[in-house]
């Protein structure tokens, strides 16, 4: 019996089916694919991804991101994309060709096996060769998840038959495992809802008009059904620039041309030779920041007395006559050039601040504060806006002598708080060491004081402390005692004080002339000792 294939029965006999030629409704996946990739099922779609977009793209690579994707799967994260773009490299199934701001580049392989060999729509067969090939319907990726339209810079565009995508890359490497490989596979519940397998095993992929009858359709589904036509393309305005034409009846349009003609046998006649010489004149020139030009061609006046508004007048049933009505336009004119604010006139100057002519704010002034800050304090007395000053000069951390005083005056207003200048002292601002003989008799003085106040010092600590039984153990007692003393106090000293003031001064240490208490707590209560620290402070420094 004779063969009725078309290319001959010897032809289709000796050709077996897994190296039949493409065709156009089906995608070839090699076999070898599916059983290397069957543990990642993603990878398996993402592959017949690049193949559909290869197939439909003129160009020899396919440019997709990560994101464009991710867009068409949003079931998939950056993560498991790069995971299964790597296993595809690593097997020799895709070609990847990165640039630095563009899109990543896909182009399909035949695997690892064929040296990576490229796929290629000038060799016949796509350059397949020996490999052994599994087909899968195109309808699978393009009536349930929709078409992938790359763009090279762009996002890519999806459109879609239905509202959402009803299956995801992963549905679809499953369904190529289920139908082709003997490998142990589970239906996924999105095959299992659209009946696309039963007990495991793959069915064959229903009519498109079979498919969207069971999904809610987008614009793009509701075109391919036929419920909704295309939108028809209007037809282009007419472009005629002539009026259209109109017929009145004879007496409205006498009535019409009588009015018509009536401005215009005015407008002949022209002003006389008054109004002329009152008509509002535009110079040519003028400066206008420093550059000649002319003001008329960008902002060129209107002339109020203009014929127009003449013919308008008497149009609209005007009593006055045209002298009459020419006289009150010349006044408004005249009139409106005295108050006219022309945009190109040059603005004016803004009022500078004016500074009250206080001692204050002439203090203020030499600290370079400013104006609108010496203005707030011009009022503040002069000698509180020394004091501010003072206590910045005697703290060695303030490096912003006018903040300070202006912070320190605003809290003396606001809040009535008191600049301590008394405790604190002003730093002096002569030179000390101009005269020598003054400084050297300054220090014997303060000498000769401080020796004073050390010898006195234990006759007032004999007298302030109260007598006060030994209690038992004195010795021990003593020797803790003397353990506790700081550095900067004699032993001796230290034993004159009270329990108190050695219970503050404990592990304290001398900074220059400043104590500092081991804590915060200590440091707070130095002040009310102020008298006898400061004596221990003079007989510090004298034994140094």
């Amino acid at each position: 019996m004779p063969s009725t294939h078309p290319s001959g029965g010897a032809t289709a006999m000796r050709t077996p089916p897994w190296l039949a030629a493409p065709d156009s409704d089906y995608l070839w996946v090699p076999t070898q694919l599916l059983a290397t990739l069957y543990d990642s099922p993603t990878a398996i779609g993402l592959f017949t991804l690049i193949v559909r977009r290869w197939l439909a793209s003129d160009t020899a690579t396919v440019a997709m991101s990560d994101q464009d994707i991710q867009r068409y799967d949003p079931a998939l994260c950056r993560g498991s994309i790069r995971a299964a773009i790597k296993r595809l490299v690593d097997g020799g199934w895709i070609q990847v060709t990165r640039h630095a701001g563009r899109k990543t580049q896909y182009c399909p392989a035949w695997g690892r096996s064929t040296n990576a060999r490229l796929w290629s729509k000038t060799q016949p067969q796509l350059n397949r060769r020996r490999v052994r090939t599994v087909r899968l319907d195109r309808k699978l990726l393009d009536d349930y998840m929709g078409r992938l339209i790359p763009h090279a810079k762009a996002p890519a565009l999806i459109e879609r038959y239905g509202m959402r995508a009803h299956l995801t890359l992963a549905d679809v490497g499953t369904y190529l495992l289920m139908q082709h490989t003997s490998h142990a596979v589970s239906a996924t519940p999105a095959l299992e809802q659209l009946d696309l397998c039963f007990q495991s095993e793959a069915l064959a992929v229903p009519t498109t008009e079979e498919t969207l009858a069971k999904m809610e359709l987008s614009e793009q589904g509701a075109r391919r059904v036929g419920i909704v036509k295309p939108p028809v393309q209007p037809r282009p305005a007419h472009t005629d620039p002539r009026p259209a034409l109109f017929f009145v009846p004879g007496e409205l349009a006498r009535q019409l041309a009588r009015q018509l003609a009536r401005p215009a046998a005015q407008a002949e006649r022209g002003f006389s030779a008054a109004q002329r010489g009152k008509t509002a004149v535009v110079k040519k020139g003028s400066l206008v920041t420093g550059i000649k030009g002319n003001k008329a061609k960008k902002n060129p006046p209107t002339p109020l007395n203009t014929t127009e508004q003449v013919q308008k007048k008497t149009l609209c049933g005007g009593e006055l006559s045209f002298r009459e009505n020419g006289e009150r336009l010349m006044r408004e004119n005249n009139e409106g050039d005295a108050t006219n604010h022309r945009p190109n006139q040059p603005r004016r100057r803004r009022s500078i601040m004016s500074i009250p002519e206080t001692p204050s704010a002439e203090r203020l002034r030499a600290l370079n504060v400013r104006p609108q800050t010496c203005a707030e304090l011009a009022d503040l007395p002069l000698d509180l806006i020394n004091a501010c000053i003072a206590d910045g000069q005697a703290r060695p951390a303030v490096r912003d002598l006018a903040a300070w005083t202006v912070s320190m005056a605003r809290d003396a207003r606001d809040f009535g708080w008191q600049v301590a200048l008394d405790k604190r002292g002003v730093r002096p601002t002569d030179d000390f060491w101009a005269d020598p003989d003054a400084a050297i008799a300054k220090l014997n003085a303060r000498l000769g004081r401080a020796e004073e106040v050390v010898a006195d010092a234990p006759k007032l600590a004999a007298e302030e402390t109260p007598s006060t039984p030994p209690p038992p153990g004195g010795g021990d007692q003593q020797e803790s005692t003397a353990t506790d003393c700081p550095d900067w106090i004699a032993p001796a000293a230290w034993q004159t004080l009270s329990p108190a003031l050695r219970d503050v001064l404990e592990r304290s240490h001398l900074q220059g002339r400043q104590v500092v208490a081991y804590d915060s707590g200590r440091q707070r209560m130095l002040a009310d000792y102020e008298a006898q620290i400061e004596r221990l402070v003079i007989a510090a420094l004298l034994r140094r």
